[in-house]
């Protein structure tokens, strides 16, 4: 993730501690929750607690913010590695945690008009201005098409409860351009997040059928290609939902019932083949905003619960069993 502008307490990759809280880019997305499951791992060989009967196992990957593919993707359905339970140390916010995520899928617009010299822009067809027809059109229909749907599932923020789309976060001409020539061709990204209640099949089947009708109504040549996608997740944790409880409470914090994240992450991987996981973390309302950072009294106490959770999970299934 870059750095971005806007630091005034350091530079984004120059950490520093200031007022009990350690400031720099991923402190808390999510060098933080990294480091609390470090810090658990060594808490637990230090103490000499290591549960028995319990095999843990810790997998750091660097691409969730892309789709996930090579790193859990290839864990989970390279490797092979399907645990019975996931704790991913997502920032979620202490006061609960995860069980799911909305979906997300991206894809890439192209219209196609026709170059000309600006001097005689009648010879030529804008596919600048043809793409922002169409946009325009395609945010309408979908907002019509979503206004209807809401998921079952505690979503927080309440507004991420409905299917949502972001149009243009990336946009341009294909294959340069100058001042002085029509655009031939340009592009536009579009990001569509799911709720727990759809597919990604469904989604990009509407995508495209909004986007075949508007080729047809604007006249223009217009193709679309799915650039990553991520399913939604949910998932009932149960015993893994109350160790966690247990944990935190052991470690000095009450938290709540679990909700179902806004964003995408890669617990879908494991929940499709039939891991019961959850994600918690420190607060993150600064991830990848000018001086993130983590507050050190939060990280030592996700160190301590992460540590006592495989104790509280082990106490857990012996009284189920």
């Amino acid at each position: 993730m870059p750095g971005g502008p806007g630091w005034t307490v350091t530079e984004p990759f120059k950490p520093v501690v200031k007022d009990g809280k350690l400031y720099g880019r991923g402190a808390i997305d999510m060098k933080g929750g990294i480091a609390a499951a470090l810090g658990a791992f060594k808490a637990l060989q230090l103490s000499g607690a290591w549960p028995q009967g319990l095999r843990l196992e810790a997998a750091f990957v660097p691409d969730e913010e892309i789709g996930g593919e090579c790193g859990t993707g290839y864990l989970v359905n390279g490797m092979g590695v399907t645990p019975e339970y996931v704790i991913l140390p997502e920032p979620s916010g202490l006061e609960k945690p995860w069980h799911g995520h909305r979906g997300i899928l991206w894809m890439k617009v192209r219209v196609k008009g026709r170059t000309a010299h600006a001097s005689t822009p009648w010879h030529g067809r804008n596919a600048f201005l043809l793409a922002s027809a169409i946009a325009l059109d395609l945010q309408q229909a979908l907002a019509a098409m979503y206004a209807g749907r809401r998921s079952k599932y505690r979503i927080e923020p309440e507004e991420s409860a409905r299917p949502t789309v972001s149009l243009g976060g990336e946009a341009g001409v294909t294959g340069g351009g100058k001042t002085n020539q029509v655009p031939g061709e340009f592009y536009f990204t579009v990001d569509r997040r799911l709720i727990p209640e759809e597919t990604v099949a469904q989604a990009r089947g509407e995508l495209v059928g909004v986007l075949t009708w508007l080729s047809v109504k604007h006249g223009a040549e217009v193709e679309a290609e799915e650039v990553i996608s991520a399913e939604p997740a949910i998932n009932e944790p149960g015993e893994l939902y109350e160790a966690l409880r247990e944990a935190a409470r052991q470690s000095g914090r009450v938290i709540g019932q679990p909700v179902v994240c806004p964003g995408g992450l890669d617990m879908w991987y494991y929940t499709v083949k039939g891991s019961k996981a959850l994600a918690y973390g420190p607060r993150g309302e600064l991830a990848h905003a000018p001086d993130e950072h983590i507050d050190l009294v939060e990280l030592r106490f996700l160190v301590e619960a992460f540590a006592r959770l495989p104790l509280t999970l082990a106490g857990a299934l012996q009284r189920r069993t």
